[in-house]
């Protein structure tokens, strides 16, 4: 990085630190608003879910469960707000302090604000690739659900069973393959909680094993069990390419909390916004719109300081 890359990311450290800290206090925020908003609608009474579905490799597999909709709800919150715990503890510096550090220009490797970043980041690519498919006449659109309960289970449930089945088996294991020099169940394990700590990968050969699963990932959301509409593939691809390089450089915890993020954080507070009417309308409310501006400014700043640091 040289003289001018340096300044900038100087000057862009403190609204950074700023953003991100934003970020990071409305996400703590829906961990337990969006839970308490849900279950409080009522709407998982009676309703059980017969098997839980997973992904091996981008093929579906489904597995029996027979628990009720409300306990399997609160079993994969659970799971992600340990995850979430996890990107707040570590690594090394807590998260307020290494924010002091990333506001000052360095660097960060704490989870939690890698989590936040590539958040952001996927907010504004996303926003950017629906614009220009809207324009062309491609919709996007998600598939039905029986009640909005049901919506909020598949999507707190795919941070865990996407992540282990796209990025752990599809981007880990085939990192390790290519490029593990020692081979025991430990440095396994450990290469696929954090590929890139645990190998000596090359990073080109590795964004191709990222782009290659990210292309499954894309796949999946227009293919596998109740799709989304074609608009999605896209969108999906290109989270798949970020989700999977955040998870190369930063390890499976970044990975969740940011797949967690783009499917529960916004979904909540629509939750907590719609009181009695439509959640799609939700949407449209001032405050998720404030949300969004935040969103789409910090992974702006994001993508202006790596491109600096080049």
């Amino acid at each position: 990085m040289g003289p001018r890359g340096d300044r900038t990311v100087q000057v862009l450290g403190i609204p950074f630190a700023v953003l991100i800290l934003a970020i990071f206090l409305m996400m703590a925020a829906s961990v337990p608003l969006g839970i308490i908003a849900v279950l409080g609608e009522g709407q998982g009474r009676g309703i059980d879910v017969p098997e839980i579905g997973f992904f091996v490799g981008g093929i579906g597999v489904a597995l029996p469960a027979d628990i009720g909709l409300e306990a399997a709800l609160i079993a994969f919150w659970a799971a992600n707000a340990l995850f979430f715990a996890a990107a707040i503890l570590g690594p090394g510096r807590l998260f307020f302090r290494e924010l002091r550090g990333t506001g000052g220009g360095e660097p960060s490797s704490s989870y939690v604000i890698a989590a936040a970043k590539w958040f952001s980041v996927i907010v504004l690519a996303s926003l950017i690739i629906g614009a220009v498919q809207d324009a062309v006449g491609i919709p996007t659109e998600p598939p039905p659900a029986e009640n909005e309960l049901v919506r909020f289970f598949e999507v707190t449930k795919a941070s865990i069973v996407e992540e282990l089945g796209f990025r752990v088996i599809l981007v880990g294991v085939p990192m390790y393959l290519l490029f593990s020099d020692r081979h025991s169940a430990r440095h396994l394990l450990q290469s696929l909680w954090r590929p890139g700590e645990n190998l000596r990968a090359d990073k080109r050969k590795a964004l191709l094993v990222i782009s290659a699963a990210a292309l499954v990932f894309g796949i999946a959301h227009i293919t596998s069990g109740e799709p989304w509409s074609a608009g999605k593939f896209a969108q999906a691809t290109a989270a798949g390419v970020i989700i999977g390089w955040a998870y190369f450089r930063h390890g499976l915890v970044a990975a969740v909390v940011i797949h967690w993020a783009t499917n529960y954080f916004l979904l909540s507070y629509a939750h907590i916004l719609a009181g009695a009417g439509e959640i799609v309308d939700a949407f449209l409310h001032p405050v998720l719109q404030s949300f969004e501006i935040i969103f789409v400014v910090a992974g702006a700043v994001s993508v202006a300081i790596m491109l600096a640091r080049r």
